[in-house]
């Protein structure tokens, strides 16, 4: 029986420090950090006829925050979970722009999950591919050539794609530098300007290019060496 235990607790104790090893330490951290964000963006009105038109609008720039945690998951695989908060404007030419909007600016809070494969160089570095979707809320404001502003709130959905490669710099902590390219709707609205009426469905299409700095902690237990 002393035998069966002991053979026991070396099978505990071997299961431990393969779960608590560097690389398995980045599939479970807390992370926070900033990110650069392009957001290239083209409009749409949606005509009751069926037809519809593009509209050019200037790309938005924008800076932001998230924080979030990742889960472990079976296959090698793991769970990102972020949640975003961007701001951005651009200006915008009036004799040129859409509806004589000489400023756009947006206010975007978003939860981003991600699935994440790690390809790993070391137990302590990797390369990563990222996954999945997300949902958005919009805050959404054009100011005009005749000093007016309209703003819109707006809820979406979005895909979302990427990579990126972190490394640990202690027991505990590691960065991570990742690219990712998020597709999706965010803004829309009733375009009545013309159609004062009834309106016309407005909507833009965002592709949004953003490079996120990203500082991670592990709170749980500290490696077995």
């Amino acid at each position: 029986m002393g035998k069966r235990i002991s053979f026991l607790q070396l099978l505990i104790l071997i299961f431990l420090s393969v779960k608590l090893n560097a690389s398995q330490i980045m599939d479970r951290m807390f992370f926070a950090g900033v990110n650069v964000s392009y957001n290239d963006r083209l409009g749409h009105l949606y005509f009751s006829d069926g037809d519809n038109q593009d509209v050019a609008r200037s790309e938005i720039p924008s800076i932001g925050l998230h924080v979030g945690k990742r889960f472990a998951l079976p296959w090698k695989l793991r769970l990102h979970v972020p949640v975003n908060m961007d701001y951005g404007s651009a200006k915008e030419e009036p004799e040129e722009s859409f509806d004589g909007v000489k400023k756009s600016s947006l206010f975007h809070l978003g939860l981003v999950p991600v699935l994440q494969l790690p390809l790993r160089l070391n137990s302590e570095s990797a390369f990563y591919l990222s996954f999945g979707g997300g949902l958005h809320l919009v805050r959404y404001t054009e100011n005009t050539v005749d000093d007016l502003m309209y703003s819109w709130t707006c809820s979406s959905v979005s895909l979302t794609g990427g990579a990126g490669f972190e490394i640990m710099t202690a027991r505990n902590r590691a960065i991570t530098v990742q690219y990712t390219l998020r597709y999706g709707k965010p803004v829309y609205y009733k375009y009545l300007k013309i159609f004062p009426y009834k309106g016309v469905d407005y909507k833009e299409t965002f592709f949004t290019h953003s490079i996120q700095f990203v500082v991670m902690v592990y709170k749980g237990h500290r490696p077995l060496r």
